[in-house]
C-alpha cells in the first residue's frame, strides 16, 4: 500500500510534533562569572494581553487600587530565587549593579487542566554600566509545570516561581564556593 504525499507530510509533522513534546528542555547557560550585586527590571509584558493576576473588583478600581500583573509577580518571583541563590539584590535603578531583564512574549495557560503554562520569553542580564549582554536565554514554546492548580490563576503564579527557579538554578554568586551551595 503507498501513501499519498499529503498523508506522509501530515505523518511527519505529527511525529515531529510528538517527539518535540517528549523532548526535555536543556537547562539554561551557567550564569554570569564575577556578579554578586543584581537588579530585577520589571518584565516587559508583549504578550497583547494585559496579564493581570488578580482583579478586586469596581469598587477597587475606583479607588485606585493598583492590581496585581504578571510581570509584577515575576520579578518578585525572580528577586526570591536570586536571594535565595546568595545574591544581593538591590532596589531601583542602580547603575552598578547588572540587571536582570526579562520579555515575556507569550504566557498562555493550559486551559483544560492548568496543568502548564506555554511561555516565550527572552532574559538577559545587562551590566549596569556599559550595557554590554553578560547573559542571555531565549526560550519559545516552553512548557512550564504547574503545581496542581484549579485556575489561571494558581497555574500562573505556579508557573512563575517555576520560571524564576529555573532561570538561575545554574548560578552563583561571586565568592561563593561550590561547597556552599
Amino acid at each position: 500500500m503507498t501513501r499519498s504525499r499529503p498523508a506522509l507530510a501530515l505523518t511527519a509533522a505529527l511525529t515531529a510534533v510528538v517527539l518535540g513534546a517528549c523532548t526535555p528542555v536543556a537547562p539554561p547557560p551557567p550564569g554570569p562569572a564575577g556578579v554578586a550585586r543584581i537588579a530585577v527590571d520589571t518584565p516587559v509584558n508583549q504578550t497583547g494581553q494585559e496579564l493581570v493576576i488578580d482583579d478586586r473588583g469596581l469598587l477597587s478600581g475606583l479607588l485606585g487600587e493598583k492590581r496585581s500583573t504578571l510581570p509584577d509577580i515575576l520579578a518578585g518571583d525572580l528577586r526570591k530565587a536570586l536571594a535565595r541563590r546568595g545574591f544581593t539584590v538591590v532596589t531601583g535603578a542602580s547603575g552598578s549593579a547588572p540587571a536582570l531583564r526579562v520579555d515575556l512574549k507569550r504566557w498562555e495557560p493550559y486551559t483544560a487542566d492548568y496543568s502548564t503554562v506555554t511561555v516565550d520569553l527572552t532574559a538577559s542580564l545587562v551590566d549596569g554600566g556599559d550595557g554590554r549582554t553578560l547573559w542571555t536565554i531565549t526560550r519559545t514554546g516552553w512548557q512550564v509545570p504547574t503545581d496542581q492548580p484549579r485556575s489561571s490563576l494558581e497555574a500562573s503564579l505556579s508557573a512563575s516561581q517555576f520560571v524564576a527557579q529555573t532561570l538561575v538554578e545554574n548560578w552563583q554568586p561571586a565568592g561563593a564556593t561550590a561547597s556552599a551551595r
